[in-house]
Order: structure tokens, then sequence, then C-alpha cells
């Protein structure tokens, strides 16, 4: 709870904390989501202070406790529809965009909210301020991805049409958006193939991947992949993996990927390292080896990001029971200082022992 007020004070505008029955509104807000009790009260908390407790909702969110965005869904047709609105439709004053990006999150099965989300990335954003307009665009199409795979119907066109769109940011946002649809995205592989020849390393980034996981009905953008995988003069070390594995998903007998895999690893960046490894596993389950050596020195390296562990800890867990080798690490950071850690670690213990079991 204090990393989360430390981060609170940290907004350059800072949120609104009205008092409301005799405690301020983020209050509320972290009685609920760490604690989990005094629901009803907090119901006619935010019922009186609805704008505030949207805001405190959305950063909260944005903090990523499972058990919290859990709470919500299950509790969202109880919100006063004053707040649903507020959450909903986040032209607030302050931070509109974590409200935005909260939306795609909760995974709410509610075609009203996809609607707000390909608003926002369709339009100019809530400002003149063109920065500002990207970024809030950016979030609209961050919080379709995270909805994945629901209404497909009205998120996969959106994305489809800002693929060109003259700002670099939002053609990646969109190609990684139609990358979570899978094989949605195969009306638009001509448009990927496209971006593929960008001269931008992140746009060519994510329109491989793009492509990769659209599969076999990809298979128009070989060549574009092939020649892109050629190309020696990239900035980014990791891009050759990514032409790589796209060309071993759409075409398993074109290439191995492996080789350009195991070479990203030595080069990677930390925060990098968890995705690489997913990806390694994926194309050769025989590496568990190597990502469990990988992963658990992540999970245990204080010196790192604390979201890079926890995304290290989660791909242990999606590992399941070939990570077993990994329960020593994970028990050693259930004691972590850190909440997000110690909910990481637990979870992907739960995962490997289930996983163990089921295999018995």
């Amino acid at each position: 709870m204090v990393l989360v007020m430390l981060t609170l004070r940290k907004e350059r505008q800072p949120l609104s904390d009205p008092t409301v029955r005799g405690k301020p509104m983020s209050r509320w807000v972290h009685e609920v989501a760490w604690a989990g009790d005094n629901l009803d009260e907090a119901m006619q908390a935010f019922q009186e202070s609805p704008e505030a407790a949207a805001q405190h909702l959305a950063h909260v969110i944005r903090q990523r406790p499972g058990w919290f965005k859990q709470w919500l869904r299950e509790n969202w047709g109880r919100f006063p529809s004053l707040l649903q609105r507020f959450i909903q439709y986040p032209n607030l004053p302050g931070n509109p965009h974590l409200a935005v990006l909260a939306l795609g999150e909760l995974k709410l099965d509610d075609r009203s909210i996809t609607k707000t989300l390909v608003s926002c990335l369709l339009s100019d954003g809530a400002s003149r301020n063109t920065s500002v307009a990207e970024q809030y665009r950016s979030f609209g199409a961050l919080g379709l991805e995270k909805r994945a795979p629901l209404d497909v119907g009205m998120a996969v066109p959106a994305f489809g049409a800002c693929l060109h769109d003259k700002s670099a940011n939002i053609r990646i946002a969109c190609a990684r958006g139609l990358a979570a649809f899978g094989t949605h995205g195969i009306p638009f592989v001509e448009d990927l193939i496209q971006l593929v020849q960008s001269e931008n390393e992140g746009v060519r980034w994510a329109a491989a991947n793009a492509l990769g996981k659209i599969g076999p009905a990809a298979r128009a953008a070989i060549p574009a992949l092939r020649t892109a995988l050629a190309r020696k003069d990239y900035r980014s070390s990791q891009l050759h993996r990514v032409f790589a594995t796209a060309l071993w998903r759409i075409d398993p007998q074109s290439i191995s990927p492996l080789p350009y895999l195991v070479g990203a690893l030595e080069s990677a960046e930390p925060y990098q390292k968890p995705g690489l490894i997913r990806d390694l596993m994926s194309v050769d389950v025989q590496q568990v080896s190597r990502a469990l050596d990988v992963l658990t020195n992540l999970v245990i390296n204080h010196s790192i990001d604390k979201w890079v562990r926890c995304d290290a800890a989660r791909t242990l867990g999606k590992l399941g029971g070939t990570a077993k080798g990994a329960v020593p690490s994970l028990c050693m950071v259930t004691n972590d200082s850190d909440i997000h850690i110690r909910s990481n670690a637990l979870w992907a213990l739960a995962q490997i022992g289930e996983n163990s079991n089921n295999t018995k």
C-alpha cells in the first residue's frame, strides 16, 4: 500500500482525495484493494463521490493487484451508474489515460466498454496537444489488446484502420493489437507485410510478430520476412529472432528459429527475457533447463525491476509441472518485501503444483 501511495504522490496533477464518510477516498479504495473488506460501506462512499472514486480505482487497477481486478469483475454490476460512467468515459481532469487502460485490464464482457476503447483509438484524444492525444489513442489500443478475444468484430477493424497512421507509436500499438487476436487479423496481412518493410524498427517488430501469430494463413509474408531476416544493420539485436520466429510459425519447415532465440538471450535486457523464454519453449520444450535457469535468476534478482520479476514468476507458473525445478526459488521469494512479487510467486507455485498433480 505504501508503494501505491508513493506513486499517487508522484502524479503531476494529484488526484482529488475528498473525505467521504470519515475517510479519504484513497483509503476506501485501498481497503477494498488490499483487504477486500467494507464492500458495502465502500459502495456507499463510491456513490457519494463517484468522480474521485473513478480516479483512484483506475490508478490502483494500473498497479496490477490481480485480486482487486477480480473483485471489480465480480462487483461491476453493483457500482452506481454514475461511477460506471466516470470509469467508462474517462474525460477526467488529471490522468484520464489510466481509466482507459483499466477498462481493458478488467475484461468485462460489455460491448459498451469496447466501443469506448475503439472511440479512444479512432479519435484525436481528449486534448488538442498532439503528444497527449497520441498517448490517449495508444492507451485505447492497449485496452482493446488486453480485452482480446472479446468483441473481435469491433476491435480488429479499428486496429486495421490505424495500421498506416502517421504516428509510428499508433502503428505499433495496432499491430500489437492484431497479434493478440491471432487469425482474426488475416484481412490485414498485406498491410502488415508493408509494415515489415518500414524503416522504423519498432513497427517492423510489431508487424512481424502479428504475422507470426496469424500463422500459415500469412504465407504471403514469407518473402518479406526472409528479406528482413537477411539484413544485418539493425540497431536492435532482438529483431532477427522476431523475424525467424514469425517465419517458423507461418511455415515450421522453412526455418529453425532456435539459434536466433538462444543467441538473443545472450544480449537481451532483463525485461525481454521472459518473453524470449516463452517463444523458446513454444519452439522446443526440450529447452526447459535453459528456461528455468534464466527465469529463476530473474525471480530472485532484487536489483531488477519488480515487474520483470513478476513476469518471470508468472512465466514459470505457465510452464506448469515442467517448472518443478523452480520451486525452491519461488518459495524463497514468497517472503519478499513486495506484495506483487509474493502474490505472483504464490500463483506460480499453485500452477506448478496443480499441473504436477494432474500429470501423475
